[in-house]
């Protein structure tokens, strides 16, 4: 598996946040689509780390995180765009919405995920900005340019949360009162299926999958081209 999908796949389970907030305004690239197409791919790699963990030597050290509130209405809006760009008839034919409703959860569901995205190019940067390619502790190296993404990550969290919470508060105020008790109904549906369940962070996904070492060197010396 190449590394940029590598990335790119397994960042879509990568969306910490928090109640903070902060005005952001994200530039969009090919990379929304791109993770909105490998989308489908989630849980079959989910499964692979699973199944990888097993083997490895390191299993008992690498267990999934657990998701928080904001992580599953992060996932499960992010799905939703998929699903939305693929098929929307099922969507529609479970809340009612009208194709105008339909274009603007779109267009919202858009923003967001290309917030999501930026949040996560900056926080490779952070990575990448600590690697050094000469350096001879390369396990040291390693660990703290893993510890710097997870570190952006959190630090950079409030501006998913902010994005997020401004789609839900734009559904709320566009979308006719009986549609939108059908998409909440959805929404807590989704997020009692969710709730305790785990995903790999992405520097867990590093290192479950093996050869952290050349997949953080071809990342890192791309950005820096």
């Amino acid at each position: 598996m190449k590394t940029n999908a590598l990335l790119i796949m397994c960042f879509l389970y990568c969306t910490s946040t928090s109640s903070s907030a902060q005005e952001y305004k994200p530039s969009f690239s090919r990379d929304t689509e791109i993770a909105v197409k490998t989308y489908a791919e989630r849980e079959a790699l989910q499964d692979t780390l699973r199944e990888a963990r097993s083997r490895s030597k390191d299993s008992p050290r690498i267990e999934p995180a657990k998701l928080s509130i904001e992580d599953i209405d992060s996932i499960i809006l992010q799905k939703l765009y998929y699903s939305l760009l693929t098929d929307p008839s099922p969507f529609k034919a479970t809340t009612e919405f009208s194709d105008a409703e339909v274009g603007l959860l779109t267009e919202k569901l858009s923003y967001f995920t290309g917030v999501v995205l930026e949040q996560h190019r900056f926080s490779l940067d952070a990575m990448c900005d600590v690697w050094d390619p000469a350096s001879l502790e390369v396990d040291t190296m390693i660990a703290d340019a893993l510890a710097k993404y997870e570190v952006s990550s959190k630090e950079r969290s409030p501006i998913t949360y902010q994005a997020m919470r401004e789609l839900l508060v734009a559904v709320e105020i566009e979308v006719r009162a009986q549609q939108l008790d059908s998409f909440n109904e959805m929404l807590d549906v989704s997020r009692k299926e969710l709730t305790g369940q785990s995903v790999y962070t992405f520097a867990q996904i590093v290192r479950i999958l093996g050869d952290a070492e050349t997949t953080l060197r071809n990342q890192c010396e791309a950005r820096q081209q």
